[in-house]
Formats: structure tokens, C-alpha cells, sequence
């Protein structure tokens, strides 16, 4: 093969490496994006699980901590009248925001005093019938705000004479929800079972998780039939919702406590962040070999060119040697 011909071959064969490194690039790119949705999924599957598993821990704890401070109150007392004093020196040490005794009437005692009835609270009658649990109540009567609270039976000479409730205010739940992945928010929801929200990591969250999820058009009727029985049966489950024209994907784990459910969503814009600086990783890798590309071919030339300048050069002497 004479040296014209290596040259055009050796030129075709470096378009073919880079045409071939420039398609390895892109299969490489369009897998690792793949990779990378299926792993924040999964992430977000077990981050999600592991954060239900938390707040029922911390749920039990907060049950058994209102099950002694009612005890302890109820040993304090020397009559079944509601005593102002104990209440407020309790609210000033328990692990609640607020602490409140209701009596037999379902009148509410804060610590300064009666603020409201509550008679026809379903925790207060659930209370008064010898139940410890959790409540939620979408309107305080006397904070006007969202609150969680564990609530358990005072007993005095073997009769219940009230509850004592702990509750926890909206900052709190919000704080108990919040999350991020790899630094992006995600958005985090606690719900009943029928869908009404608890609490959400929203500054204005809907009153109902599965009406926003229909009004919201985030869900296809597939989907929300999906979502509807992963309520009505407890089952944990993942689904994909759409925003902004662009899929997303929400993990619901349903709780021990009461059938309530934790949903926890990664914003579509933040899945595609992630992609985006993977992707700007994987362009600057790109330029990286083509500028390589370029100083091998540029070496290249100049090799050929000093190849032929040699080559030219010993012809011209052969010729003179030749005619002298």
C-alpha cells in the first residue's frame, strides 16, 4: 500500500472511531438516563418506606407519652374537678405544643382556662369511651388552625372523668413531612383513608388528597383508580402522575396507625434537574473527546505533512545524486 493510500485510509478510519465514539455517547446517554429515573424512584420508594416506618415509631411514642401524662394527672388530683395549675405545669414540660383536659361535659381547659365545648369531637367521645389514639382536627375552636393530636382517658376512682389531649400545630406536621432528594424539595403528604389531608409539605394544601389528584388533572382515571385502592385497601404502592407535561412519580406507604397513609412526590422539574446536570456531565465528556479527536487529528496532518515534506526531500536528492 503506498503512502497515499494509508493516509485516506488511516483519515476514513479515525471518521469511523469518532462517529463510533460519538454513537456510543448517545446509546450511553439514553441508558443512563433510564438508570437514572429508575434509581430516584427506588431511592424514593425506600426513603419513603423508611419515613413511614419513622413516623409510626414516633407515633407510638407520642401515644404512650399522653397515656402517662393522663395517668400522672389523674394521680395529682383530690377531686375530679379539672385543676388549672397541673395542666399549665405539664404543658410547660411535655413534648406537645399544647396540652389540653377535656371533661365529662366536653368542656376543653387550656391552660388558662376553658376555651371551648368539644362534646361532639369523635376523638373526645372516643376518649370517653376508654380509647387511646390519634386524631386530627382540621379547625382548632380555639387555635383556628390544623392540628395533630394523641388523646387518652383520666380516670378518677375508677371513673373516666375526661381526656387528656396533646396536640401538635401545622408547622410541626409540615416539618415532620418535609424532604429532599439529592438537595431538590420533594413533596410530602399525610392523609385518612379517605383522602382527607393532614398535613402536606404545600403552603396551600387541598382539604382532599384524592379530589386534588382528579381536579388537579395529574392522574389519568387509570391512575386514580390505582390511587383509589391503594386508599381504600391500605396498600403501599407507586404511581406515575404528569406535570408540566412531564412524568413523575409518587410512592404511597400506608401507616399502622388509624389507616392512614404517607405519599411522598418528586417533583417532575426536580427529576429533570437531576437528568439535566447528568446530562451537562455527559456533554462536557463529549467536548473532552472531541477536542482529543481534534489534537489527533491535528497531529495527525502534521505528521503526514512532515512525512511529506521528508518524503519530497529525499526524492530531490535522489534526482540530484541521479544527474550529477
Amino acid at each position: 500500500m503506498n503512502t497515499k493510500s494509508r493516509r485516506i485510509w488511516i483519515g476514513l478510519a479515525s471518521v469511523f472511531l469518532m462517529v463510533g465514539v460519538v454513537l456510543a455517547f448517545w446509546r450511553f446517554s439514553v441508558g443512563n438516563r433510564e438508570r437514572i429515573r429508575t434509581q430516584n424512584e427506588e431511592y424514593l420508594s425506600e426513603l419513603t418506606v423508611q419515613r413511614a416506618i419513622s413516623i409510626d415509631s414516633m407515633m407510638d411514642e407520642n401515644l404512650h407519652f399522653i397515656e402517662n401524662t393522663a395517668h400522672l394527672y389523674a394521680e395529682s388530683l383530690t377531686s375530679p374537678e379539672a385543676d388549672i395549675s397541673v395542666i399549665r405545669r405539664y404543658e410547660e414540660s411535655t413534648a406537645f405544643e399544647m396540652l389540653r383536659f377535656i371533661d365529662k361535659n366536653g368542656d376543653n381547659y387550656t391552660s388558662s382556662g376553658v376555651a371551648a365545648n368539644l362534646s361532639d369531637r369523635a376523638y373526645f367521645q372516643s376518649g370517653m369511651q376508654g380509647e387511646t389514639g390519634i386524631t386530627y382536627v382540621d379547625r382548632s375552636r380555639v387555635t383556628g388552625q390544623k392540628q395533630l393530636g394523641y388523646y387518652s382517658p383520666v380516670y378518677y376512682d375508677g371513673q373516666i372523668i375526661g381526656i387528656m389531649v396533646g396536640f401538635y400545630g401545622e408547622e410541626y406536621i409540615q416539618r415532620t413531612l418535609d424532604f429532599e432528594l439529592f438537595g431538590i424539595n420533594g413533596e410530602g403528604w399525610l392523609c385518612t383513608s379517605d383522602g382527607m389531608v393532614v398535613g402536606s409539605t404545600l403552603d396551600a394544601e387541598p382539604d382532599n388528597y384524592l379530589e386534588y389528584l382528579a381536579s388537579s388533572g395529574r392522574c389519568n382515571e387509570k391512575e386514580l383508580a390505582v390511587v383509589q385502592r391503594a386508599f381504600d385497601e391500605g396498600e403501599a404502592i407507586s404511581f406515575t402522575y404528569t406535570e408540566n407535561e412531564i412524568d413523575a412519580t409518587s410512592h404511597i406507604v400506608p401507616l399502622q396507625h388509624d389507616g392512614w397513609l404517607l405519599i411522598r412526590s418528586f417533583p417532575p422539574e426536580a427529576s429533570e434537574g437531576i437528568l439535566k446536570r447528568a446530562n451537562q456531565e455527559g456533554t462536557r465528556l463529549l467536548l473532552g473527546l472531541i477536542v482529543l479527536f481534534a489534537v489527533y487529528i491535528s497531529v495527525l496532518v502534521i505528521f503526514f505533512i512532515v512525512e511529506k515534506n521528508r518524503t519530497r526531500e529525499a526524492n530531490r536528492k535522489g534526482v540530484v545524486q541521479f544527474l550529477g
